[in-house]
């Protein structure tokens, strides 16, 4: 009895936390800090580091950025895996919380547009439904507008 009690306290204790990416995208306040219209290239450089991609095009003569930055970040216990059970309900290699940062440059490289994507993931086990939540936020400069303008959308699904 205490060797199985040892066993499930060492499980409890291997438990752990894995992330990969840039962990400030983790939080909301950094986020917030890019606005659009007024936060430049530099700053953004400043505030989160070099990204993860980089792409540029060039449009009627003038050359458009794009950076991604991405954070994805998941609690594993080994227990489970020793059991097996975390093979079949856990879905290896599937992130609990997972964030990626666009961010659109204008010419003159000021930030033109941000789309953060959220998404969440519960993959709870056998007896409880699996929960995917994403949520999209874009914050875009419209060509001739002076004020931005900000969409949002969430999606959830459930398997039954």
């Amino acid at each position: 009895m205490k060797s199985r009690l040892g066993l499930c306290l060492c499980g409890l204790l291997l438990t752990g936390c894995i992330s990969i990416g840039n962990p400030l995208l983790a939080e909301e306040s950094v986020v917030a800090q890019i606005k659009v219209g007024q936060t430049t290239k530099g700053q953004v450089a400043s505030l989160l580091g070099e990204p993860a991609q980089m792409r540029s095009s060039v449009s009627m003569g003038h050359i458009h950025e794009w950076w991604r930055y991405s954070y994805s970040s998941s609690l594993v216990n080994p227990l489970e895996y020793v059991l097996l059970s975390g093979l079949f309900v856990n879905g290896i290699g599937t992130p609990d919380t997972q964030r990626v940062l666009d961010v659109f440059y204008s010419p003159e490289g000021t930030v033109e547009t941000i789309s953060l994507v959220t998404t969440s993931y519960d993959l709870s086990g056998p007896y409880w439904p699996s929960k995917v939540i994403s949520t999209t936020r874009t914050d875009m400069l419209p060509s001739g507008f002076g004020n931005p303008v900000r969409f949002e959308d969430k999606v959830g699904d459930r398997d039954q």
